[in-house]
């Protein structure tokens, strides 16, 4: 045991005298220099320690070092680190812990040196700059000034540490800060914190503030790679370092006076935090803001990891439309955005700095967009590239694209699953872009290929490489597919106008040269191989169908071999051969050679349209019979738009044999037996050709030549022809029956010559023939007797390039006109007479005008309703046609000038003369009836024969005409206006639905659906009339005057109902013959006065002056009846109907005479003589009045004055109320010139 304490005690003298033998070596200048220097010796460096003075102490010595320097041996600049003023004071105690030193003050000093001296910084970690500033976390004290960081080879890069201090604030806790400036007044201070929990005494938190530090400058670049390629720094941030690792900070800066050959802005701002450390740190950058000049743009976020020598920067979402980018790209690419627009994001954006002079940039494409000056524009690009600095890779997942191209498509073309990747190499001043193999869908066809695009610059790019490989393709999504360039726009054209339908297969394109900018001289080229099968050709109305070909493009030159084809039902078999056929030429040149061998139907459909088997329309029926064989040669300059047949330097050759061929219209038009033997060519036109057929069974034969005329080039079919009326009615079926004989014609057809570089001429076709020897059978003066010539010419011409013929006729001096005719008539005149007068033309009319001496409408009428005529009857018009006698039906007009126009059934006819004006409608099917419709009608000199005469042609009308005149006018007198009906049965003439106006009367409706009606019937040339009719007036007074009938009343309104029949025509009407009902009612009629004034009770007993019966009551009542309706009187109402006979009249409906109650009714008879007299009569009057006014009439019978004595009397007289109505009845009969009166008595009513 004490062995052992004893061992301790020695060990622990041992030590205290060792740490006090240290304690003396480090406070003696010469041992301290000794250490110095033995520690470099062994390294390339030199010191020399120049002391102050040392302090002895045994446990904390002190040592005051006024300078010591340290040199390089081997520069010739010898790298100096120079301390001055350095105070240290020793720890004996803690030298075992390696840390004796516990105060620290430095005056001043710094490190001179080189670029070179400073270690690679792949050889140092950015934060070991805090295992620098540790050590001073351990001392007590420190305490440093002006110490500076210089280098003798870089001008502005030097650092002055203004000022160290740290000092223990307490017994855990100690703070070092520190101030760093530049020379060009840069400021970083930092402010560090050591807690040294017992856990964790690597921890340091801290605080740095930067103000103007210029980042490019090569202390910084030591712990920086990338400082060099920014500018000044102003920021703060708290920070967190464990581990001599930073693991937290938060903070914002401020990037400014950037590099402007690397940046497009004046300064960069944002916030910036660590979110992780783990082998390097990552920081996300927020809100940034990127200023220039007076502009300010954002920015996405971004994630920075920092690795020592490598960095990197990503981006989750970049949207190209940034402003930031365009003005960034537009800074790598000068004017590019004067050209291109971008649209679209680009997603994981990765920027990877690892010698910082070859940066690695990666992304995802999205969506994007690429318009280039309008001219081609490409949509939708998906997929990942990765570039740096002269090489890219694209790989290509795109969905759907469309590239929009102006000069090389026409349409926008649409590329589906678009996937291949695409090599880019930088070369020179552009990239070189080359693809592996592709397979998409474009324009919804399946393609295969590949690409090489070279850039020369920005601006002008050119020189695609494209080649593509497609089977069994349409042919529009083959044209579609080709570019429309200056070598190829001829041939899409003509592929666009004339092929419209075939497969493509086995085709294989190449395309190379300029994708923007054309020339005309341009040395780009496509080129196309493929084969064509199922074709289908179009050239004006002609289609070739059913074409199989093989085909050889190169650029404007093609090469086709049609095996075979249905061409119009006949077989096809051809070379086409496109291109610049001699040297030199500028132009294309097409060359088509071979023969077709069918159906005649092949002409007939060539010649008249391609409706297939099935005609239409005018040519609707036609049949077709026959063969044909045709060779054929054709060499031109090629003309998209259409194959010119006759171009001055083409050249033509047919050589065509037509066997038993025939075109079948219907029963009435055939031409058979068709057989010709044709040779032509676009030099000489026709020559040794004849043509022989039968128009319907009637055979011609006509010289076909070609021939000059007035040095134009005309073909001739030509044709004499004796022909019976019996032939032209199997040609002409429609005025056969008018023609009977036999006559020579001339047949002229005149066809352009067909000859190239002559301008076509229209055809035109002359009819000819004198017509001696055949008679025509129609009105006159259209007819002509079999031995009279009559001359007849037809001219059919077409003055225009439309389906429009001109017809001009003469017919002698009877007839002559122009005719423009499509499938019907659309416009003309046609002159009847020998007269010449101006008439214009108008469209969708054929005007007949001119003079005509006699015109019977019912040997005309099949003209205007002829449905098979001709000639359309809705477009035949009649302008001032004089008829100098006309006979319509029963009427006949003399010197009427006639106009007519068509109605949708029939025509209107606007007549004229001194006798009537008005229209008269003609309805086409006559059955209908003739609408007459005047304004004016008189007939004058109508006397007794003009009646009959008229009735004899009322009888012969077969058809109903509905007559309405508004002033009749009758051997001068007025008769008003009329409207009537006019019909003929069996043997009866009726005017039905009669009205009329005259002066003041009016005739017209009866009542229950019954109308006024004249009815005429003739039985063995014996008239009889029936007339029912309704006459009425509302100024009756003024109605009789008209009539000459003087009448002593006044009345609102008068009505008289006829039913009657009499004897003969309406003519012969008199009283003495006529028999029937004779009805009457009077309105509101006030009687004249008759004689002296007398007062009278009751001014309804004047009313017997009008039955002139007043001497009969006068003799029963002994009293003068005059002086009591002297003054006149007046009614409600007076009505009854007669019944007249041959020998008699009878009150059928009693007459009443009613007046308020009053009433005076009369019935009975009166017989007539056979002259119509009236003889005698027998007739009873019944008189109702109230009982006072019977008073008066009592009075005058008794005597006595009306006194009220009187009415009383009477009044019990007859003990009856006096308003009470009684009647009086009267009998009158006898002679008329004498009639006797009876008075029957008083009764109640």
């Amino acid at each position: 045991m004490y062995r052992v304490l004893g061992s301790v005690i020695g060990l622990l003298s041992v030590l205290a005298l060792l740490l006090l033998c240290i304690s003396f070596v480090l406070s003696q200048p010469k041992s301290l220099k000794w250490l110095l220097s033995s520690y470099l010796s062994n390294t390339n460096f030199n010191s020399e320690v120049f002391f102050k003075e040392t302090e002895w102490h045994p446990f904390k010595p002190f040592i005051d070092i006024e300078e010591i320097t340290v040199t390089s041996k081997k520069r010739n600049e010898p790298l100096r680190i120079l301390f001055q003023g350095l105070s240290l004071e020793i720890n004996i105690l803690k030298i075992l812990s390696l840390q004796p030193i516990s105060k620290l003050s430095l005056e001043g000093g710094g490190i001179f040196l080189k670029k070179d001296d400073l270690p690679s910084y792949s050889k140092r970690n950015s934060f070991e700059f805090f295992s620098l500033i540790r050590p001073l976390l351990e001392l007590d004290y420190v305490d440093v000034n002006n110490f500076s960081i210089e280098f003798t080879d870089l001008p502005n890069a030097n650092f002055f540490i203004n000022k160290i201090s740290s000092k223990l604030t307490k017994e855990t806790s100690r703070k070092v800060w520190v101030k760093v400036t530049q020379e060009n007044k840069g400021e970083l201070i930092i402010l560090l914190k050591s807690t040294e929990p017992s856990n964790r005494k690597d921890y340091l938190r801290g605080y740095v503030k930067v103000e103007n530090i210029n980042l490019n400058t090569t202390p910084l670049n030591f712990f920086c790679n990338f400082c060099s390629m920014l500018g000044h720094l102003k920021g703060e941030a708290w920070f967190s370092v464990s581990n001599n690792k930073l693991n937290g900070l938060d903070g914002t800066f401020k990037v400014s006076e950037l590099n402007s050959n690397l940046y497009l802005t004046d300064s960069i701002q944002s916030k910036i935090s660590l979110i992780r450390n783990i082998d390097g740190p990552d920081f996300i950058l927020k809100d940034i803001i990127v200023l220039k000049e007076e502009t300010k743009d954002t920015f996405p976020e971004i994630l920075f990891s920092y690795r020592g020598n490598f960095s990197k920067f990503f981006i989750e979402k970049f949207n190209l439309e940034n402003n930031f980018i365009k003005k960034s790209l537009d800074k790598v690419m000068p004017n590019l955005f004067d050209n291109l627009s971008l649209q679209g994001t680009i997603n994981h954006l990765s920027l990877s700095l690892n010698d910082y002079s070859n940066p690695l940039i990666s992304g995802k494409l999205d969506s994007l967009t690429f318009n280039f000056s309008n001219k081609y524009k490409i949509e939708g690009l998906e997929g990942k590239f990765i570039f740096d600095k002269n090489r890219f890779l694209f790989r290509s997942k795109s969905p759907q694209i469309i590239f929009t191209s102006n000069d090389l498509y026409k349409e926008p073309m649409e590329i589906l699953d678009f996937n291949t990747d695409v090599f880019g190499v930088k070369r020179d001043k552009g990239f070189l872009l080359s693809s592996k193999h592709f397979s998409s869908l474009i324009n919804t066809q399946f393609i295969k290929g590949s690409f090489a695009y070279y850039a020369f610059d920005p601006f002008d790019t050119r020189d695609l490489s494209l080649l593509i490989h497609l089977n069994k393709v349409s042919h529009e999504k083959v044209v579609n597919l080709v570019p429309y360039m200056q070598r190829t726009k001829k041939v899409i054209d003509w592929a666009n106008s004339h092929l419209t339908c075939g497969i493509v297969d086995k085709a294989s394109a190449l395309y190379r040269g300029p994708l923007i900018k054309f020339f005309e001289n341009s040395t780009q080229t496509f080129q196309m191989v493929f084969n064509l099968e199922d074709a289908c050709i179009s050239l004006s109305s002609l289609e070739i169908s059913n074409i199989k070909a093989s085909t050889e493009i190169q650029d404007s030159n093609s090469t086709s071999e049609i095996i075979s084809t249905n061409f119009l039902g006949s077989k096809l078999t051809s070379d086409i051969k496109l291109g610049k056929f001699e040297e030199n030429s500028k132009s294309l040149g097409i060359e088509i050679s071979g023969k077709f061998s069918g159906p005649f139907s092949t002409f007939s459909r060539l010649i008249l349209g391609d409706q297939g088997e099935n005609y239409s329309g005018q040519y609707k029926g036609l049949r077709v019979k026959g063969n044909q064989n045709t060779k054929f040669l054709y060499k031109s300059p090629f003309i998209p738009e259409q194959l010119d047949l006759l171009h001055r330097d083409s050249f033509l050759s047919l050589n065509t044999s037509i066997n038993r061929g025939s075109l079948s219209f219907s029963k009435y038009q055939n031409l058979t037996e068709i057989n010709s033997k044709i040779i032509y060519n676009n030099k000489t036109g026709i020559q040794n050709s004849t043509l022989s057929a039968s128009i319907n069974s009637v055979p011609f034969k006509f010289d076909l030549y070609t021939t000059y005329k007035k040095n134009q080039p005309f073909t001739y079919l030509s044709n004499r022809s004796l022909l019976s009326s019996d032939q032209i009615k199997k040609i002409i079926p429609y005025i056969s029956h008018n023609l009977k004989g036999r006559s020579e014609y001339e047949i002229d057809l005149e066809l352009p010559g067909f000859i190239r570089g002559f301008n076509l001429t229209n055809p035109k076709l002359r009819l000819y023939s004198s017509l001696q020897g055949t008679e025509i059978s129609l009105p006159k003066p259209f007819s002509k007797k079999e031995d009279e010539p009559q001359f007849v010419e037809i001219l059919i011409s077409q003055p225009t390039s439309e389906k429009i013929y001109l017809i001009d006729f003469n017919y002698g001096k009877i007839a002559k006109g122009n005719i423009w005719m499509g499938d019907s008539v659309s416009k003309g005149l046609i002159f009847i007479g020998d007269i010449e007068k101006e008439v214009d033309l108008e469209e969708n009319k054929l005007i007949l005008t001119g003079n005509l001496d006699i015109f019977d409408l019912d040997k005309y009428k099949y003209l205007f309703t002829n449905t098979k005529s001709i000639f359309n009857p809705e477009v035949l018009y009649i302008k001032e046609l004089n008829l100098s006698k006309a006979f319509i039906g029963p009427i006949i007009l003399t010197d009427t000038l006639v106009n007519m126009k068509p109605l949708e059934d029939g025509r209107e006819f606007f007549l004229t003369n001194s006798e009537l004006e008005g229209k008269v409608i003609l309805r086409r099917n006559f059955k209908k009836g003739l609408t007459v419709n005047l304004e004016s009608l008189k007939l004058e000199n109508f006397y007794e024969k003009d009646k009959s005469l008229s009735l004899d042609y009322a009888n012969k009308i077969k058809f109903p005409i509905f007559f309405a005149v508004e002033n009749l006018s009758l051997n001068g007198s007025d008769l008003g206006s009329w409207k009537f009906n006019l019909m003929t049965e069996r043997n009866q003439v009726i005017f039905d639905q009669v009205k009329g106006i005259y002066g003041n009367w009016q005739v017209g409706h009866i009542g229950n659906d019954e109308n006024s009606r004249l009815k005429i019937e003739n039985n063995k040339n014996a008239f009889t009339t029936h007339l029912n009719t309704k006459i009425y007036s509302d100024s009756p007074d003024l109605a009789f005057k008209e009539l000459n009938i003087e009448t002593n009343f006044l009345s609102e309104g008068a009505q008289f109902f006829i039913k009657s029949e009499w004897e003969g025509t309406p003519f012969d009407f008199s009283f003495n013959n006529f028999s029937g009902l004779l009805g009457f009612n009077l309105t509101n009629v006030l009687f004249e006065d008759m004689g002296d004034d007398l007062e009278s009770p009751s001014a309804f007993l004047r009313l017997v002056s009008i039955f002139n019966v007043t001497d009969t009551f006068e003799k029963v009542t002994n009293f003068n009846f005059t002086k009591l309706y002297k003054r006149g009187f007046n009614v409600d109402k007076v009505e009854g109907v007669l019944s007249v006979e041959k020998e008699n009249v009878l009150i059928k409906d009693p007459i009443v005479f009613k007046s308020g109650s009053s009433k005076f009714k009369w019935s009975g008879y009166a017989n007539k003589s056979r002259e119509g007299r009236f003889t005698d009569l027998d007739l009873e009057v019944v008189m109702t009045l109230p009982l006072k006014d019977y008073l008066p009439a009592y009075a005058l019978i008794l005597g006595g004055p009306i006194t009220a004595g009187m009415v009383y009397i009477a009044g019990k007289a007859f003990e009856k109320r006096l308003d009470q109505l009684s009647s009086g009845k009267w009998r009158i009969w006898g002679e008329i010139e004498k009639p006797s009166t009876e008075f029957l008595g008083w009764f109640e009513d």
